[in-house]
């Protein structure tokens, strides 16, 4: 029960902080910084910070780097965060920080189709929790369709897509990074070379890399540090817990926050449908919560019944030979 209120806690700081995190963005984009520089240097510095934290909390954790934990590490940068970040910024100048967050809602339903696709995950439609979370993730989905859809939907459906698919990653190979802090420090370089990359090849006009004092360095600073550096350990540790599903579901709450917040201080229309999308979105992201709470609980017991027998199983014998022994003259 402690770890379940954890694993709720844990995901509720992060949306607060992804909410804050994507006003930034639309604000920066506003003032005209190019963001292809900023996600660079915000991989950059989120480097920079892990790799001292993992070397002094994480050191008897260190991975051994052979070709395949290189080849994983740069697959984690490039699902969980080159391609997200590439794709999601531009996607969030052509729209809006609410459509950006409310697309975002689209994860959990692409979460489950690829985890049931890789045989992670189950339905169990045979039982009321598997009817209950299909219908939870629907209704998720459901309410983000009462938003308005404008143009750069499809780059922020690829980041979704992007990110889903490092969510699953992440259920099979985190552990052998060794450490969290490992196994984000292995991402955000790897994801920092590719931005980087990118971002060198489309400016070439170096003004555009110096980092003053003004929003621009705030942003870079807050997503590389705070996002990059110190919640996505957050998020891989209850990956690890909790599974992959569970992390997606909690978005919507992100949405009601940067709706809100939006609609003050970037003067983004609130609609009624998009408050009535909100309800309904969080109703979903309650009920999948709800049956996975429940499917943990049944499996637990189920195991525990099974260990249980196994013991009986075994004093039977046990007695059963001990009876034997003595009869024999």
């Amino acid at each position: 029960m402690l770890e379940e209120v954890k694993a709720v806690i844990a995901m509720l700081v992060v949306q607060f902080i992804f909410a804050g995190m994507f006003i930034l963005f639309k604000l920066t984009a506003h003032d005209g910084t190019n963001l292809r520089i900023l996600v660079a240097y915000r991989l950059s510095f989120a480097t920079l910070f892990m790799f001292p934290l993992a070397l002094i909390f994480q050191r008897k954790k260190r991975p051994e780097f052979t070709r395949r934990l290189v080849l994983l590490a740069f697959l984690s940068g490039l699902l969980g965060a080159a391609i997200p970040n590439i794709l999601y910024l531009p996607g969030l100048v052509r729209t809006s920080a609410t459509f950006s967050t409310a697309a975002s809602i689209l994860s959990p339903v692409i979460t489950l189709l690829l985890s049931l696709a890789f045989r992670m995950d189950t339905l169990r439609l045979g039982s009321n929790e598997g009817r209950a979370k299909l219908l939870g993730t629907l209704l998720g989905v459901g309410g983000a369709l009462l938003f308005v859809f404008y143009k750069g939907v499809l780059m922020v459906f690829g980041c979704n897509v992007s990110v889903s698919l490092w969510l699953l990653l992440q259920a099979k190979i985190s552990k052998e990074f060794g450490g969290h802090c490992w196994n984000i420090s292995l991402m955000n370089a790897t994801g920092s070379l590719v931005c980087m990359v990118v971002a060198l090849c489309s400016e070439h006009n170096w003004n555009q890399w110096r980092l003053g004092w003004n929003i621009s360095l705030l942003t870079t600073v807050y997503s590389g540090v705070v996002v990059s550096g110190l919640v996505m350990p957050l998020v891989a540790w209850c990956i690890e817990k909790k599974g992959p599903l569970y992390v997606t579901v909690f978005s919507p709450i992100r949405l009601v926050i940067v709706a809100l917040v939006g609609s003050f201080a970037l003067e983004e229309t609130l609609y009624l449908g998009s408050l009535i999308g909100a309800i309904i979105m969080v109703g979903g992201v309650y009920l999948v919560v709800w049956c996975k709470m429940k499917e943990k609980k049944s499996v637990s017991t189920t195991t525990d019944h099974g260990e249980t027998n196994k013991n009986i199983k075994e004093v039977s014998l046990g007695n059963l030979s001990a009876v034997n022994n003595r009869d024999i003259p």
